[in-house]
């Protein structure tokens, strides 16, 4: 009776080892198996080139290519110093950013970021220097100016209109303005006389062009830039048969 006590006891423990044995066993496999983790997606810029250099008013588009290995994306955010401009769904992944110079000059970071299905994210960003436009043209500039002035003169029983002309070393410094779009010029004739032209408006494409007055006493003046230099034109007819002008072309010193 004792031994079938005994022999009872010893089963029942070793069922409850089998059971221990069998319960580690299978914690085991479970905390060995590897849980898979959402892979972020990725994402480039395709164009334009990183550290691009803009001085003047111009489109550029941004398009990059993003690609999640494990999922979809779900959509693209397209950012210009930390504030988003865009949101893209579906390809192409594209912004087109009309860029003026005037408005956003100073260095740009703009950001890309792809967002997958399961909540991942990916990212990417370049930096644009945004000059201003008229940065191109700032500088000194040196030449020989023609100083005209046309008068009636009695000659030989007769009034007739003579010009007589007088030639000078001129030096021009170009400076930004502080008005919008525009340029200061200081003139310097002879190493002596100055001339200020301040806040001159200029298009994008380098002219500066106005006038004043009207009738028999008017006036204009014209400037126009070209790559290496800049050509002058001042015009003032005073009221009678008296014109006077100032004209020159000056080479930007290097």
């Amino acid at each position: 009776m004792e031994l079938e006590k005994i022999l009872d006891k010893s089963g029942s423990l070793e069922k409850l080892y089998l059971a221990v044995i069998i319960g580690s066993i299978i914690l085991l496999t479970f905390s060995c198996e590897k849980k898979e983790e959402n892979e972020k997606p990725t994402i480039i810029f395709l164009q334009p080139d990183s550290n691009l250099i803009i001085a003047n008013d111009t489109i550029i588009s941004f398009i990059v290519e993003p690609y999640d290995k494990d999922g979809t994306i779900e959509k693209v955010e397209f950012i210009i110093d930390n504030s988003i401009v865009k949101n893209i769904t579906n390809s192409p992944y594209r912004f087109d950013w009309n860029i003026t110079t005037e408005d956003n000059i100073g260095t740009k970071v703009v950001k890309a970021i792809a967002y997958d299905n399961n909540g991942g994210k990916g990212e990417v960003e370049m930096q644009l220097v945004i000059k201003s436009y008229l940065a191109k043209w700032i500088g000194n500039y040196t030449g020989n100016s023609d100083h005209w002035i046309s008068s009636p003169n009695f000659v030989n029983e007769q009034w007739i209109l003579t010009t007589r002309h007088s030639y000078k070393k001129v030096v021009v410094n170009v400076s930004k303005s502080n008005r919008d779009s525009c340029l200061d010029f200081r003139i310097t004739y002879n190493d002596s006389i100055v001339d200020n032209e301040e806040g001159l408006k200029f298009s994008v494409v380098g002219i500066h062009s106005s006038q004043w007055g009207g009738g028999s006493s008017h006036g204009s003046l014209k400037i126009a830039f070209e790559p290496d230099s800049l050509h002058y034109r001042y015009f003032q007819n005073c009221g009678m048969v008296c014109l006077d002008g100032i004209e020159f072309v000056a080479k930007k010193e290097d």
